[in-house]
């Protein structure tokens, strides 16, 4: 026997390997739940899932763990307000090595300024040399900017990361499906606007309401890259629904290296949030 397991022994590890990944596959097959349409992963992110936990979000840097491998670090105030999330990131290890860049961004005012469809605007965080996000601040009222960034640059003064990994299971991706594609051809509906001295596109529905604001670019040169990132985006569902600590929902559109593109307004309810998608898509 011991001269059998000698001689066949790394074929034997192989064989104990596969057995352990065979059990693995069936026990997440036989723990399906009943709806066939949701995989496990999906019914674990239910969008109804209690958020009371989140409410104790106080007086500093969070980090959230979503999904299986995303990482996003938040910022609330004393009140419970979130100040400031990050970008998604693959690792604790990449977030962490970032967190000095986002201080500098943001005590060097290296950020680009976005209105928002029910007045409201949001700063969009970068790296010095603006070539890459970092992160943004919770949607405000234009009146609200200076009180707001001074909220953002006294934490970031002092920023301390914990060590702490919080699971929030909240953010789910949005079900993209082809027939969420208009079938019939439209006139464009994309606009050019001009704020001060930067520039943002709106896309209006067949009712001449506008439903979409872009991020801002300094010129219409960029404006119009921009919009063919925007418009791969749309068509490919690259959204994701959150929940706020408010019971509203939002939504984001992420580009394809997973930096969010557009912040949307809340909602107040999870089907009028994918409402609205739809008639982006719709609409494009």
């Amino acid at each position: 026997m011991l001269e059998f397991i000698k001689t066949y022994y790394a074929q034997i590890i192989l064989g104990a390997v596969i057995l352990a990944l065979l059990i693995l596959v069936l026990r997440s097959i036989f723990k399906r739940p009943k709806n066939k349409k949701k995989d496990v992963l999906d019914s674990i992110l239910s969008i109804n899932k209690d958020k009371e936990k989140a409410k104790s979000y106080k007086d500093g840097f969070f980090i959230f763990k979503r999904g299986i491998q995303d990482y996003y670090l938040y910022l609330y105030d004393k009140d419970g307000l979130l100040l400031y999330s990050s970008e998604v990131y693959s690792s604790v290890t990449t977030l962490k090595e970032d967190v000095e860049k986002i201080k500098e961004a943001v005590l060097t005012n290296t950020w680009d300024f976005n209105l928002m469809l029910n007045n409201l605007c949001y700063l969009k965080f970068r790296t010095v040399g603006k070539d890459r996000s970092l992160g943004h601040s919770s949607p405000f009222e234009l009146k609200e900017l200076d009180e707001r960034y001074k909220k953002l640059e006294q934490y970031f003064k002092n920023v301390s990361i914990p060590d702490e990994i919080v699971k929030d299971l909240t953010l789910v991706n949005y079900e993209f499906k082809l027939s969420d594609l208009s079938i019939l051809k439209h006139k464009d509906r994309w606009k050019i606007h001009q704020f001060e001295d930067e520039y943002y596109l709106s896309l209006e529905n067949e009712n001449h309401e506008y439903i979409f604001y872009s991020e801002s670019c300094w010129n219409k040169k960029d404006l119009k890259k921009k919009l063919l990132v925007i418009k791969d985006a749309i068509r490919s569902g690259n959204f994701k629904i959150d929940k706020t600590q408010n019971d509203k929902f939002f939504y984001i559109l992420e580009n394809f290296n997973n930096e969010i593109i557009y912040l949307s307004c809340e909602f107040d309810s999870f089907e009028d949030c994918n409402k609205s998608i739809k008639e982006v898509i719709k609409n494009l």
